[in-house]
């Protein structure tokens, strides 16, 4: 439990983080998470003594403790934590993110707890994706086995961007749910993706800031500059008459 817990903040942090405080991930308008929180999380994380060999596993704790309260503790008033349960081979019926668990069981979008890592392309343990735990803790939680094929049929998978038309996909670098984002571009359709590498989730639609780097200020205005194309297209083309019209 306490290796998911700890997993699960810098997952959060990774997504929520912006170049300015915002209570959208963690914290509240009087106190919210602070700017760039990974970077803070990290700093606690950063001292060379921490990866030599006379470093005690209480020193090591009490830095992994003060990097996830970036996200936990926000307010700083808790001293200490009682670990959530996860849903785990030992555990199938746990609860797990509330909502977000239950679209994960009915049609399978996405909840990054139950993504693989191996601590390769990532930084943690290897954990592999489980199918089978997952049908096992949805039917004890929801009552549910989930459709594994739902999003691929309702949206078209690799065959997605088929019968669309202007359309802007936007992909922040240090959310983790980019790993998802579009990335094709079919110009004859108007359909475009981008890459904010500095940017957390969504963090092109949320209000401008005097902090905002200078690639989210141009995404945003890539953006605008599309819905504005399409508006005048749209009010360009020819509009279709009926003998109503012509008689009228």
């Amino acid at each position: 439990m306490l290796k998911y817990f700890i997993r699960d903040a810098f997952d959060t942090m990774s997504m929520g983080n912006y170049p300015f405080a915002s209570s959208y991930i963690a914290g509240t308008a009087e106190t919210p998470m602070p700017p760039y929180p990974v970077s803070i999380a990290c700093s606690y994380l950063s001292n060379a003594t921490l990866a030599s060999s006379s470093t005690t596993s209480s020193s090591l704790l009490s830095a992994v403790k003060e990097s996830v309260s970036v996200l936990y503790n926000v307010t700083g008033d808790t001293s200490c934590y009682d670990l959530p349960a996860y849903p785990t081979p030992v555990t199938p019926g746990a609860p797990n993110d509330g909502i977000w668990d239950w679209q994960w069981c009915t049609e399978m979008l996405p909840d990054s707890f139950w993504f693989s890592t191996d601590g390769v392309r990532d930084m943690f343990w290897l954990n592999k994706y489980n199918q089978t735990l997952i049908d096992e803790h949805c039917n004890l939680v929801w009552g549910v086995t989930p459709r594994q094929q739902w999003i691929r049929n309702e949206y078209g998978g690799r065959s997605l961007l088929e019968g669309h038309s202007n359309i802007v996909f936007s992909s922040g670098g240090f959310d983790g749910w980019s790993s998802g984002g579009i990335a094709t571009n079919i110009s004859e359709r108007d359909l475009t993706s981008i890459m904010i590498r500095r940017g957390g989730h969504h963090v092109d639609l949320m209000f401008s800031t005097k902090n905002d780097p200078m690639e989210v200020v141009n995404a945003r205005k890539y953006e605008l500059d599309a819905v504005r194309r399409w508006i005048d297209g749209y009010q360009k083309r020819v509009k279709v008459m009926s003998w109503g019209d012509l008689l009228a």
